[in-house]
């Protein structure tokens, strides 16, 4: 557990000095007494990319920390989504239908509000998810969605990068286009609000460098 600690405590120091980027502790492989205790120490933000396991850990754990559902979201698990304590954000956000769903049942919940990143595929894999990078239109489409939607709130950007920082560069390259087309992003641009949800543990000093608002470490912490 000490060792867990200073890994974790290693990341943290790291990105201290970088204004405006924060640390999100992919739990996805970890046990609840790992969360619990780097929670204990400040750690407050988790993302899972398993709608079930997300649901029985937070279920579980401390009501304080904030969950962030970073995996594939099939339109069939949206309920339960919905349904774990403390989410905070859906990081995978990449279809009008998936956002009319759950926009549908979040009316049946007013007072409640998901912050929601649209994920963009910036490396044109075919194992990854998001929309294509290329078709802009598509993506604006499905952020005005979010914007027009009932309970979801557009927060910003994430992608999954590659071995270069190509990825990084064209995932800012949409976050300042969709600036210039929605006055909603330019605000959250102007007040540094916008998210750029990018780099892992293999790559999150290059996704710094790049411009990078939130990385997502997981491996570099309990393995």
């Amino acid at each position: 557990m000490c060792e867990l600690l200073t890994r974790w405590k290693s990341i943290v120091s790291y990105i201290r000095p970088f204004s405006g980027v924060s640390l999100l502790v992919v739990s996805k492989n970890a046990p609840v007494e790992s969360i619990a205790l780097l929670h204990s120490n400040g750690q407050v933000h988790f993302g899972e990319n398993r709608v079930q396991d997300l649901f029985e850990k937070a279920s579980s754990l401390s009501s304080d920390i904030k969950w962030h559902f970073i995996g594939h979201l099939q339109t069939n698990k949206c309920s339960l989504l919905l349904r774990v304590p403390n989410l905070h954000m859906l990081e995978s956000l990449d279809s009008i239908d998936l956002a009319l769903k759950l926009s549908d049942l979040m009316s049946r919940e007013p007072s409640r509000t998901l912050f929601v990143l649209v994920q963009v595929n910036t490396s044109l894999k075919p194992t990854q998810f998001g929309l294509d990078y290329r078709q802009f239109d598509l993506i604006l489409a499905l952020v005005k969605a979010v914007l027009n939607s009932q309970g979801l709130v557009f927060t910003g950007l994430m992608t999954i990068g590659d071995d270069t920082g190509d990825c990084f560069d064209r995932l800012v390259s949409i976050r300042d286009r969709l600036a210039e087309c929605s006055p909603e992003c330019k605000l959250l641009c102007d007040r540094g609000n916008f998210v750029l949800s990018m780099g892992m543990s293999n790559d999150y000093r290059l996704a710094i460098s790049k411009g990078s608002t939130q990385i997502r470490i997981g491996s570099l912490i309990f393995n």
